[in-house]
């Protein structure tokens, strides 16, 4: 099978299995906020989002250094597969148990507290699960992956739904949230032995190899942290807790959107690197140019759609105690748009190697990102959050494309991302000229008008789809 038709396969089965993950999580996020209100909701944002601070520093960047490392000639997978899971447990054992100790020290409420202890287990299993999940990246067979994270979700779905039903208190839908995370971790590391044998191991040149490689995107990362939960971070301890709830209702709907552009980048990654080793400049870029069109053919409409559609979208998803949200909603749809384009780039800095390069670049955005939150939350809440948010990702996103260009020669072509925007624009104008009142409707209709557009304006043709569908052998 070719690597574009590889790839497209795995893209549907994410794009079927992300659609069920996405759908679920939607439901529980609806469940959570009618049951919880704004506050409660809130509450239990400002916990995972102090949870998961420890969780991004322990991260090391180990997922991407995973694929990298296993995907290199003679690469000893199993070897390198149970040092980086050793590292991976005995790191998170202890960052998360930290977490509910600095806790203490924090200006939160005893319920929060509370929720911190019990929600470690679940980054806890969330993150160990990160090395199984390269397995799967590398090999693209993304399928058990898909597989795990709706398990996941109906275990968390069933927990949740119980709970209310129970009228239980904001600690025991966080112990939902543990318990579901352990089933996810468990499926991942079963079905992982179909490829690989991870076990526990301690070799010390491994683990040398492992830091060499991953110190780089481990300051990165901490400093990443800055402005990818800064906002929250910063706006739970500077304003109320309704004030994150209403903030964090269509934050969560934008990182279930970002989830799977990690995923689906992390497919490509190993390809790339691969490429990259080679020595192949030309397909490199070639393939990095077919990603960045697959990624602009999806979130143009997105973005659009979403925008022109926020508050009926928001009202449906969390209720109509979060209509507010409709407008936060919408500037961080426009931070989702860069995070498509910088992520693929931040990715491509990965495959060439130059991970030093970008630390610059990420500690620039740190410092300003700070500032920019420290002034603007006090003063405008979530609205100031929100626009530096918006900033962050446009500046990251630019310094990660333009180190790609130096050292790759890579050069946008514009093409198919001007055919999607083009596409998308045809696609509000419909939905403004033909208003229906069922939302689900509005958004298929306009999913269809998009897809027959896009076609239309050469988008796709039927090559490619021949290509995707066929059995055919073709270079990517």
């Amino acid at each position: 099978m070719s690597l574009t038709r590889k790839v497209a396969h795995n893209t549907l089965y994410q794009l079927i299995g992300k659609g069920a993950s996405a759908l679920l999580g939607l439901v529980i996020i609806g469940l959570l906020t009618r049951f919880l209100g704004r506050e409660g909701f809130g509450e239990y944002t400002t916990v995972l989002t102090f949870v998961q601070i420890f969780g991004i520093l322990i991260d090391f960047g180990i997922t991407l250094i995973t694929i990298q490392m296993i995907s290199e000639p003679e690469a000893d997978r199993n070897k390198i597969l149970s040092n980086i899971f050793a590292a991976r447990v005995i790191s998170a054992f202890l960052f998360f148990g930290l977490a509910p100790i600095v806790a203490l020290f924090m200006p939160y409420s005893a319920a929060i507290k509370i929720g911190i202890a019990i929600s470690s287990a679940a980054f806890f299993f969330n993150t160990i699960s990160q090395v199984p999940i390269g397995v799967f990246q590398k090999e693209i067979r993304t399928e058990f992956m898909v597989l795990a994270e709706i398990l996941n979700r109906l275990v968390f779905l069933g927990l949740v739904a119980a709970f209310i039903f129970l009228n239980f208190t904001l600690g025991w839908f966080l112990l939902a949230n543990s318990v579901s995370a352990a089933v996810y971790f468990i499926t991942l590391y079963v079905s992982s032995r179909k490829f690989s044998r991870i076990f526990f191991a301690f070799n010390w040149d491994v683990w040398k190899e492992i830091w060499r490689r991953s110190y780089p995107l481990a300051l990165t990362i901490v400093l990443n942290l800055v402005y990818l939960r800064g906002d929250v971070f910063i706006l739970s301890i500077l304003r109320s807790q309704e004030e994150v709830g209403i903030y964090g209702a269509p934050y969560r709907i934008v990182d279930a959107i970002v989830a799977f552009v990690f995923v689906f980048i992390g497919m490509v990654l190993g390809a790339l690197s691969g490429i990259w080793a080679e020595g192949n400049k030309e397909r490199f870029n070639r393939v990095t140019q077919r990603t960045l069109d697959a990624l602009m053919a999806m979130a143009m409409p997105l973005v659009l759609g979403g925008i022109f559609l926020a508050e009926p979208v928001m009202v449906f998803i969390a209720g109509e105690k979060f209509s507010v949200s409709s407008g936060v909603f919408k500037v961080l749809l426009i931070a989702l748009w860069w995070i498509f384009f910088g992520t693929l780039f931040t990715h491509t800095v990965i495959a060439l190697k130059k991970q030093k390069k970008i630390v610059w670049g990420f500690a620039c955005d740190a410092v300003l990102s700070l500032i920019g939150y420290l002034i603007f939350i006090p003063r405008y809440s979530y609205w100031g959050a929100a626009g530096v948010t918006i900033f962050s990702e446009i500046f990251i996103a630019v310094w990660a494309y333009f180190l790609t260009r130096k050292t790759s020669g890579f050069r946008i072509s514009f093409s198919i991302p001007l055919k999607s925007l083009a596409a998308a624009g045809v696609m509000i104008c419909f939905l403004y000229v033909f208003p229906v009142k069922i939302l689900l409707i509005q958004i298929g209709a306009g999913a269809l008008v998009y897809a027959a557009v896009f076609y239309l304006f050469g988008g796709c043709n039927k090559e490619m789809i021949k290509e995707v569908l066929s059995f055919k052998t073709k270079s990517f």
